[in-house]
């Protein structure tokens, strides 16, 4: 990330502006004297002892026995924060990556960039309305939020409870944020001006963004299963399937906007080329019957790099990634496929 758009990450975002609970906790994340990575590390290893600690006080757990639930992990749910985290500045630095292509000031790309990747306070209602009844239910009425552990007093339902709702909280917001990220990018690329069809790295810019939300809600479904194998009881093939195609659909629909604009770009492009070369043609055929062969070798010149003009951005691609990204993310999405298939080979054969 560069300096300008840790300016705008770091310094123009307010911690006391009302964005969403978990916006304003990656900003004041953002304003530590620490690299968010060490923070986050740090408090996953924090995390999970207060976690394990809760259990042996409660009794429920053999003092220093590992707590491994299905229902709850505290490394899961901050590796959401920080997916999300991690989300907020790719969002940023694609912003600022597409920025030539947008005729704008340093405060409307501020606004963009709020717009793009924050969400408005009043968001924090609708995401508790969404999950605290269902996380309720799930942690006081499932046979499955403990496995084999009995609490012995409520405090361990009510870590689990509060873990859950962050983790949901942390995942809604994120789907929330791609839906109006959907919007948005439609807005900016209908804004986009000057693209060249010889130069696409800004008009690449959000498939880095796209590419790494997909991925990146796939990678946190793997990394969560590895850590906790528990949480992998019970998912089947179809489940992993549709994950995947989920996936996919957020990498590729809010791009579908810029696809449309290099169609139309190489198509204008084309056409201007094809006029250029009837113009020249039919300056050959009056040439001819002048018997002008000078002009008429210039003119030949002239039709012969149109023609190699038109084969170059012929093969211009109009797909809105280029083939690293492609490439990252196709990889990323065979994970789960693969963590399914050794984790039915192993309960097969061990």
């Amino acid at each position: 990330m560069n300096a300008e758009t840790q300016k705008i990450v770091a310094t123009s975002v307010k911690v006391g502006q009302k964005f969403s609970w978990i916006d304003r906790l990656t900003i004041w994340i953002d304003h530590l004297p620490l690299p968010a990575w060490l923070f986050y590390l740090v408090l996953m290893v924090v995390g999970e002892f207060l976690f394990n600690l809760i259990f042996w006080i409660d009794g429920s757990v053999p003092f220093w026995q590992r707590v491994s639930l299905q229902s709850a992990s505290p490394s899961l749910v901050i590796l959401s924060v920080a997916l999300y985290h991690y989300l907020t500045r790719v969002g940023s630095q694609s912003l600022q990556d597409f920025r030539p292509l947008l005729e704008v000031d340093e405060a409307e790309i501020a606004q963009i960039d709020f717009s793009l990747n924050y969400l408005p306070s009043w968001m924090n209602w609708i995401l508790l309305i969404l999950t605290v009844p269902g996380s309720v239910w799930y942690v006081f009425s499932s046979p499955n939020t403990f496995g084999e552990i009995v609490p012995q007093t409520i405090l361990p339902a009510c870590v689990v409870l509060v873990l859950s709702v962050i983790v949901v909280m942390a995942v809604y917001s994120q789907f929330f944020r791609i839906i109006r990220q959907v919007r948005i990018l439609q807005d900016l690329y209908q804004r986009a001006s000057n693209i060249n069809l010889l130069y696409l790295e800004p008009a690449h810019a959000f498939a880095r963004l796209t590419a790494s939300t997909g991925g990146g809600l796939i990678l946190l479904m793997v990394v969560g299963i590895l850590y906790n194998p528990e949480l992998a009881t019970g998912v089947t093939l179809a489940g992993v399937i549709l994950a995947v195609f989920f996936s996919i659909l957020i990498f590729i629909v809010p791009l579908m906007g810029m696809r449309r604009r290099l169609i139309s770009e190489k198509n204008q492009y084309l056409k201007k080329i094809g006029d250029l070369l009837q113009v020249t043609t039919d300056k050959i055929h009056s040439m001819v019957g002048n018997q002008n062969e000078s002009d008429i070798s210039a003119a030949k010149s002239t039709m012969s790099a149109l023609i190699e003009e038109r084969a170059l951005i012929e093969k211009v691609s109009t797909w809105p990634w280029n083939p690293g990204t492609i490439r990252g993310f196709a990889s990323t999405l065979l994970l789960p496929i693969v963590l399914w298939l050794i984790t039915r080979l192993l309960e097969r054969y061990f």
